[in-house]
């Protein structure tokens, strides 16, 4: 296993992918999150916990992808601000998705899907 590293069990063995039992993320709104590792050592039996510090995701390149010059300039701020605004106006997620508007689809009750009110139960 090597979520970013490798970790050792209190005994000093080396956890392997199969010795995990659990992972989940511990998302924090401030400071980092963690990658939550439970495993059982496969050497002395014991139950070990871990917790994996996980980096933001805007750093993770490395530093031949930091100097590409057709990699596409980082999300402003304002950027993520229109595109929240713009997902607020209504319909505006079924255009992004190429989906008809609410008042295009057909409903029950419409001859195009064959069902009527009494076949509505």
């Amino acid at each position: 296993m090597d979520p970013g590293g490798e970790f050792r069990c209190a005994c000093g063995a080396e956890v392997a992918a199969e010795d995990v039992l659990v992972t989940a993320y511990d998302l924090r709104a401030v400071g980092p999150s963690y990658l939550y590792v439970k495993f059982r050592c496969s050497r002395c039996g014991r139950l070990g916990e871990h917790r994996i510090e996980q980096t933001p995701a805007g750093r993770r390149h490395t530093p031949a992808e930091a100097d590409d010059p057709n990699a596409p300039p980082p999300i402003s701020a304002a950027e993520v601000e229109a595109f929240r605004d713009a997902l607020a106006r209504p319909g505006a997620l079924n255009a992004l998705l190429g989906l008809p508007a609410p008042d295009e689809r057909g409903h029950a009750g419409d001859a195009e899907n064959g069902r009527d009110a009494a076949d509505r139960g």
